[in-house]
């Protein structure tokens, strides 16, 4: 099989940031450097990182990004082009991770080589910009629609942003799902002991901490849980802008842990019974997949991507989003009945496992690039 020069662009990478972008983005390079030579172009956001170094395979370049919080992706932008035009002779394809800024970096430089452009759409990045991107949200709409349309390919990771993908006028979107590495995921560690939970009902939430992800509803419902169920813990593992809000409204059973690296949290999911993020708004939700690998049930909201990922009360159970009442109802039922919960568990291990596997991902991404770009 003919060998493809990738060069990847992602604004933020390992170990600067590990959102579901980041995660995609290494995971996906990683294996298909085993059979291709892939460079991924990121920001350098810390003196101590190297410029140029090989991870997992894949040659990561780190070019600088203004510092400045409503500049660091448009520095990046104009960054990325210039070292993607400077590697034109190495590259066959452009492949960007979020509309804008890798995405447009992408597009721009198909528009300078004649190369093809492949741009992946993760959430967050179509949808709302306002709220996305501060006051320059509203500028955003027009660049993320020509990127977009001017594409080769678009790649969606959920039906979700799919159809917000075509409501900006894109003809054709593949959908392809984010995945997990069903190795690194399985239930792992004494987390459960060495945080003294024996004997609890532990409900889990990784997040970041932001009003997207309806943290403060979690919180507001999980004293009528505890009611009904004395032994129910809430942990809390995230940080963001709603940090010191959502601490002031935490009652009893309630506890915030630090964020840990991304290798770690399988054995943070272990230590639960039942993972619950009440989304408003969620492009994919990689933290879904994440639990179920570890067979820990989810709950999430009927909105985004999380429907293509749950099954209602099969692998997992879905509510509706801002709803206090159904949320603490579900989370009820879901940590009394033990059995019940017990064959949902081993219905989220199987499907993490056959239809979230990061390797069948990554090769039908390779044959999008083979057959489309």
């Amino acid at each position: 099989m003919l060998v493809m020069r990738i060069l990847h662009l992602c604004a933020f990478y390992y170990p600067n940031k590990e959102g579901g972008a980041e995660i995609f983005a290494k995971e996906l390079c990683e294996r298909l450097a085993k059979e291709n030579e892939v460079t991924l172009v990121t920001g350098k956001f810390s003196k101590e990182l190297k410029n140029k170094e090989n991870i997992g395979g894949v040659d990561v370049v780190r070019i600088p990004m203004l510092m400045v919080q409503n500049l660091k992706l448009l520095s990046y932008l104009f960054s990325s082009v210039i070292e993607g035009w400077k590697r034109r002779k190495e590259v066959d394809v452009y492949h960007g991770t979020m509309a804008f800024s890798a995405g447009t970096a992408a597009v721009m430089l198909k528009k300078l080589t004649g190369k093809r452009a492949i741009v992946t759409i993760q959430g967050g990045d179509v949808g709302d910009y306002r709220e996305n991107s501060g006051k320059f949200g509203g500028i955003l709409k027009p660049v993320i629609s020509w990127t977009l349309r001017n594409a080769d390919v678009v790649h969606a990771v959920s039906k979700d942003l799919k159809r917000k993908a075509e409501d900006l006028g894109v003809k054709e979107v593949v959908v392809i799902p984010n995945g997990v590495d069903t190795e690194k995921f399985s239930r792992k560690g004494n987390t459960r002991e060495e945080l003294g939970l024996e004997g609890k009902k532990v409900v889990l939430s990784v997040s970041r901490l932001a009003p997207k992800n309806g943290i403060d509803t979690l919180i507001e419902v999980f004293g009528k849980v505890r009611e009904k169920i004395p032994e129910a813990e809430l942990l809390i593992l995230g940080k963001g802008d709603e940090e010191e809000k959502l601490k002031k409204m935490a009652g009893e059973g309630i506890r915030f842990l630090e964020p840990v690296p991304h290798e770690q949290l399988a054995e943070y999911y272990t230590a639960a019974d039942v993972f619950c993020r009440p989304s408003r708004d969620e492009g994919f939700g990689i933290v879904f997949i994440e639990a179920m690998a570890c067979g820990v049930v989810p709950v999430g909201t009927s909105v985004g991507g999380i429907t293509d990922i749950i099954k209602n009360w099969e692998n997992g159970v879905l509510v509706k989003p801002d709803d206090p009442n159904g949320l603490a109802m579900n989370l009820e039922k879901l940590l009394l009945e033990t059995r019940k919960r017990k064959e949902m568990s081993e219905k989220a291990v199987q499907d993490a496992k056959k239809r979230f596997s990061w390797e069948s991902i990554s090769k039908n991404i390779e044959n999008l690039y083979r057959e489309r770009v």
